[in-house]
């Protein structure tokens, strides 16, 4: 059985796939790198062999090649990520070409890189997550440690407490 993030990339594979055999354009999201597209393709080759007559593969290629939509449905991909763990539960040598090109196409994506500054939001896949800016926090992922933040600390109650509550923008009273 293949890990859920090994599915999901099989099953963008063959969006790509679908896509480029619709004569469209790519979305940014079902990008492969260069150096990975030859054993991705193979992948996507042998899972559609594998998919042939299957109602949710068939859907995802109509899907496809829709020019009013951008890529195949939530719901679709779904039904073809099912359809792709039943493929390889019954072909242990499907699973084994999955494997080898998920492992190509990850270390060919390298870890990326988001950033939020100034009030924005940032996410992304297996990524490097940073933030910056009053109170911004980034979390990538699973957290391990503590999640801080670099907002201002609270201003001291007279008497040696805290407020609780961050100071207000702009000039404060002395």
């Amino acid at each position: 059985m293949l890990e859920t993030g090994v599915v999901a990339a099989v099953v963008a594979w063959l969006c790509r796939r679908a896509v480029l055999s619709a004569g469209r354009t790519l979305a940014a999201s079902l990008s492969v790198p260069e150096d990975a597209e030859g054993v991705v393709d193979a992948a996507a080759d042998a899972v559609a062999r594998s998919l042939a007559g299957d109602t949710a593969y068939e859907q995802l290629q109509r899907e496809a090649g829709d020019p009013e939509r951008e890529e195949p449905s939530e719901l679709t991909r779904r039904r073809v990520a099912l359809a792709v763990e039943d493929a390889v539960g019954a072909d242990p040598e499907l699973a084994a070409v999955i494997d080898a090109a998920y492992t190509r196409w990850r270390a060919a994506r390298g870890a990326g890189s988001v950033t939020a500054t100034e009030g924005g939001v940032a996410a992304g896949g297996d990524v490097s997550v940073t933030a910056s800016g009053a109170g911004a926090i980034a979390v990538g992922g699973s957290a391990s440690g503590p999640v801080t933040s670099n907002a201002p600390a609270a201003p001291a109650e007279p008497g040696g407490g805290a407020t609780g509550t961050p100071p207000a923008p702009g000039p404060q009273p002395s």
